[in-house]
């Protein structure tokens, strides 16, 4: 017995310490490149209406262009002049395109990469957690090789083209799914979540509905209360197991549908989920193997070839044979390879980092920190009578103003400002910079610099913010001078008031 112990414990460690090789083997091991190919595919193609949609409906010019301020994720970031935001949508479309035909795809996938990157930090008003992960997956198109199989670069270059990629590309998808559920469903670890107020709100909609009214039923609510919860917690355990992956990727499937057609459909009254829906369908197919998909498309192909063979179209009927066995190359990143490897670690460590630094944060649903970055998805229900009152002082003059706040914001950043106080500092900047030219002040200005006297102070004299359909409370301190506080992204703003 003491012999069969220590052998077993020597077997694991020596299991323990091949473990980092046998990882480094696996992530080399080619797979087919068709999973990749084809999300590219769609994912170029959902991108393409997406950037579509904003020249369609004139968003460059309402959201980016009229707004007298926008609201940058980094307070440096300049807004670009005039007519001159078009820009960046250009090279969005223009991306979009390159990346859904697999043209000049390194350039086109980058480019893509910048103009939504800039597009993405200019305002955080319109901050939402399918922008981000639009940009995570153009950025991990772009360093892996997604163009050597259907795209118009393997057409005009032959030897670019393959049938396989080694698995690490393919790995970073599926790791990036699984984060994405994951910390989403640890976001619902709330207790507003769990006691059904955050649902209830979500189907509000429903109640006088004469078909989907049973959805805002007490039950009904807790039911897809916890589901969500154990969907979100679980689904990226089932997807990575093979037993369960088929029945995981149904549920993918049908829960985004679901947001898509029912909860967040236009009858809903909502604010529709955007193209997240799409995108994690999309996602579904780095999932998929090779022999799977050809199946689908051999099925497809049958189907279609029966409904022409019907009308007299005459087509040959392909069997299972044209399914050949794929040829895996012999692996040539060797000396790639240790750059590789640390660029995977440093992207995961990344991505399982930053969602945890809300938990820095005191109350971080309340105070909106750390909430960048960190998938907390529909775990916020504010009140639409939130308010929020900015007063500019100066001490050297003793004048003093009441802002009418919707002179210089839209509608959106209103709404957003009364529960953002990052939106209300930087919000506070802009205005004390403003009355700093203000006529009635610019004589003083000399004495200003003379005496050291700050610019005009600005305050928050009255505050009040519903979360969870609690009572309203002040959100930000009316003592402190706002435009002159700093604010931190790692510990507590002690200027931002916790709930009672």
């Amino acid at each position: 017995m003491q012999l069969l112990t220590t052998f077993l414990q020597h077997f694991s460690k020596q299991r323990l310490a091949s473990m980092p090789e046998r990882l480094s083997r696996k992530l080399f091991e080619p797979v087919s490149i068709m999973p990749l190919a084809l999300f590219r595919l769609v994912y170029g193609g959902v991108l393409v209406l997406f950037a579509l949609r904003y020249f369609y409906y004139d968003r460059i010019f309402r959201n980016y262009i009229a707004p007298k301020l926008l609201f940058p994720m980094v307070s440096w970031l300049p807004r670009l002049p005039g007519d001159w935001m078009y820009l960046p949508f250009v090279g969005l479309l223009l991306g979009a395109v390159g990346i859904f035909l697999g043209w000049r795809f390194r350039v086109n996938v980058w480019l893509f990469c910048v103009s939504w990157f800039y597009i993405f930090v200019i305002d955080v008003s319109v901050y939402n957690n399918h922008y981000y992960l639009i940009l995570l997956l153009a950025i991990l198109l772009g360093v892996t090789e997604s163009h050597r199989f259907l795209s118009l670069d393997a057409r005009r270059n032959p030897t670019l083209r393959s049938e396989t990629v080694p698995y690490w590309q393919l790995f970073l998808f599926q790791f990036q799914v699984f984060v994405l559920y994951f910390y989403g469903g640890l976001s619902k670890l709330h207790v507003k979540w769990l006691d059904g107020t955050i649902m209830t709100s979500l189907v509000s909609a429903f109640v006088e509905h004469r078909v989907l009214g049973f959805l805002a039923l007490p039950s009904v609510v807790m039911l897809w209360t916890y589901c969500g919860l154990l969907f979100d917690l679980l689904v990226g355990f089932f997807l990575f197991w093979k037993p369960t992956r088929k029945w995981a990727l149904w549920s993918c499937v049908g829960f985004h549908l679901f947001n898509e057609w029912i909860l967040f459909a236009p009858h809903a009254t909502r604010a529709p989920i955007g193209i997240f829906p799409m995108m994690g369908v999309a996602l579904c197919f780095v999932f998929l193997d090779r022999h799977a998909l050809l199946s689908f498309f051999l099925r497809l192909k049958r189907g279609l070839d029966n409904v022409l063979r019907q009308m007299g179209v005459l087509i040959p009927v392909y069997d299972r044979s044209e399914m050949k066995p794929l040829l895996l190359p012999n692996n040539s990143e060797g000396r790639w390879r240790p750059w590789i490897l640390a660029f995977v670690g440093v992207y995961m460590v990344i991505q399982v980092g930053l969602p945890l630094r809300k938990y820095m944060f005191p109350d971080h649903l309340w105070t909106r920190e750390g909430f960048l970055f960190a998938w907390t998805m529909k775990m916020s229900t504010y009140s639409k009578r939130n308010f929020i009152q900015f007063t500019v002082k100066d001490e050297l003059s003793g004048f003093s103003w009441q802002v009418d706040v919707r002179e210089h914001l839209t509608y959106l950043q209103y709404q957003k400002i009364c529960h953002t106080p990052y939106m209300a500092w930087l919000y506070a900047g802009y205005l004390s910079d403003l009355y700093a030219q203000n006529k009635d002040l610019q004589y003083a200005w000399k004495l200003r610099r003379q005496t050291g006297l700050p610019d005009p102070q600005v305050y928050v004299t009255e505050s009040g913010v519903s979360l969870h359909s609690f009572t309203t409370q002040p959100l930000i301190s009316p003592d402190v001078d706002l435009a002159h506080e700093t604010y931190s992204y790692w510990r507590h703003n002690a200027w931002i008031l916790l709930r009672e």
